[in-house]
């Protein structure tokens, strides 16, 4: 049966209104290859781990990138996996990589895990290049 969340929401845009069937789901927020070193995460909108904050991307024009300079901590490592989380930032929506499956470090407020990211050995320059990602659709 649908519940009906209206606030708060994270991202662009208001928000209020939306109609969730699921708490688990995720309504686009695909990821996208955009280079080596970047992802964007496409249009969309999660419940996050506190089951009332909604985050949300709404259009392609605001559709967030995420570097190597989102990382929860340390520095860009070749041949890892790192988990694509949306956190809420005091009603900032913002991108974060973290090698955590569980929850990326520092990051206290609403956030939701939305799909993981390899790292690859990119023969060469040590820093590696994103070779391959995954984005969650439910749970």
């Amino acid at each position: 049966m649908p519940f009906d969340i209206t606030i708060p929401v994270a991202g662009s845009g208001s928000g209020s209104g939306l109609t969730v069937t699921d708490r688990k789901s995720i309504e686009g927020l695909r990821l996208d290859w955009v280079d080596a070193d970047t992802v964007r995460v496409q249009p969309g909108f999660c419940v996050a781990d506190d089951g009332q904050t909604i985050l949300q991307v709404t259009d392609a024009a605001t559709s967030l990138n995420i570097t190597f300079a989102d990382l929860d901590s340390g520095s860009r490592t070749e041949d890892v996996a790192y988990y694509v989380w949306l956190h809420d930032n005091s009603g900032t929506l913002e991108g974060v990589l973290s090698t955590s499956a569980t929850a990326p470090t520092g990051k206290t407020g609403p956030k939701r895990l939305i799909g993981w990211i390899w790292n690859a050995d990119d023969g060469g320059s040590g820093d590696g290049a994103i070779a391959r990602f995954y984005t969650r659709s439910r749970g």
